[in-house]
């Protein structure tokens, strides 16, 4: 019984150190998460801010293309 015993004391830390190794493991991921989320954010700004710029020269090319058109219309 002793014998017994022992064992399953042993099975229990061996289970309570993979457990802690995969709390490990997971609070990791979650620090990992987060750092990319925050990454994610600041790329999406970044995305944003320059279709920001691009729009008004957009609106800008189709402007001369219609009077480019118009220009040659006439002649």
């Amino acid at each position: 019984m002793e014998r017994d015993s022992s064992d399953l004391k042993k099975d229990v830390q061996e289970r309570d150190t993979v457990l802690q190794q995969k709390e490990r493991a997971i609070s990791d991921l979650k620090r990992q998460t987060q750092e990319l989320d925050k990454y994610r954010f600041v790329l999406n700004y970044k995305i944003n801010e320059l279709k920001s710029q691009i729009e008004p020269k957009d609106l800008e090319i189709k402007e001369k293309k219609e009077q480019i058109q118009d220009v040659s219309k006439k002649e």
